[in-house]
């Protein structure tokens, strides 16, 4: 802890992981479809410039200010980028992942669900829903408990929020009961400032998943490849898939979606040729003259 009342850039995206989606020399710079009020632009952003927010690890504590960003540095950040894992995805050596590298794969995109700024809302909205009593009784004994607690404390949901930014082994003991599937595509895949999605089986192969798919999730890890992950009362299992083109567009209309409808998500990162047409299918028009802002 210290006191520091400078404004700190906190990424909710690590910068090590939108690298992955970036083609210039420097792997400082993606091509981004980024929304300004109601007006959409696309073109070249610098990684820097998004995916943050104002002292967001930061929590003033009667009068003593507490960071949190170092602290998730050294748990994830720093083990992550310098793994072997994401050597191989840093130099698109897809080929070479395998079981050793599920855990730090599955890890990291339960960090980054929990980590985004989204979540943060949601717990937000959730800690005043529990309180209604329209609503209380459609929540569990613990997690009205746990909303109580939340109450007696100072900046309670949003240490809540840093406890799940940080303390990732309470996901670890749930990988026993998880479905890995790694997933290549030819078509390029979109990310966003919130990349790990929520998906609909009906919308992806059988042979991808297999039966019974529970609470599947979707995370881009490079423009050819991802993680589907899902819950399985079958125990742990780790596959591949390569994805038609049908399935890679599912995704990728699922972020512009994403960027549309959700306040919070202010970057859709896309540079595939079917962009202009998903453009079209969304709903948004060329803004004025110009070519690369549009309006829905």
């Amino acid at each position: 802890m210290r006191k520091n009342n400078k404004n700190q850039k906190h990424h909710y995206v690590p910068k090590f992981y939108m690298r992955l989606f970036s083609k210039d020399e420097g792997k400082n710079k993606v091509k981004t479809i980024s929304k300004n009020n109601k007006i959409y632009i696309y073109g070249n952003k610098s990684i820097r410039s998004i995916a943050y927010e104002d002292n967001l690890y930061r929590i003033n504590d009667h009068q003593l200010i507490a960071c949190y960003e170092k602290c998730i540095n050294k748990n994830l950040e720093t083990p992550v980028s310098q793994s072997l894992t994401w050597e191989k995805l840093m130099s698109k050596k897809y080929h070479k992942l395998g079981i050793d590298d599920v855990f730090t794969l599955y890890l990291f995109v339960r960090h980054m669900q929990s980590r985004n700024i989204d979540n943060l809302q949601f717990i937000k909205s959730e800690h005043q829903r529990v309180k209604n009593r329209k609503y209380r009784n459609t929540y569990s004994e613990e997690e009205k408990t746990m909303h109580e607690a939340l109450e007696t404390m100072n900046k309670g949901v949003e240490k809540l929020f840093i406890r799940m930014s940080t303390e990732i082994e309470i996901y670890a003991k749930d990988i026993c009961n998880t479905k890995i599937v790694f997933v290549k595509s030819e078509t390029p895949l979109r990310t966003s400032s919130n990349p790990v999605l929520r998906c609909v089986d009906r919308y992806i192969p059988q042979e991808c998943l297999g039966k019974n798919a529970k609470d599947i999730m979707w995370c881009p890890l490079g423009a050819h490849f991802g993680v589907l992950v899902s819950w399985s009362e079958n125990g742990f299992a780790l596959s591949e898939h390569v994805a038609s083109n049908d399935m890679a567009r599912y995704f990728n209309r699922l972020y512009l979606i994403q960027l549309t409808n959700k306040e919070n998500v202010r970057h859709c990162i896309a540079q595939d040729e079917d962009l202009k047409e998903d453009i079209d299918w969304i709903g948004m028009k060329q803004y004025g003259d110009s070519t690369n802002k549009f309006i829905i």
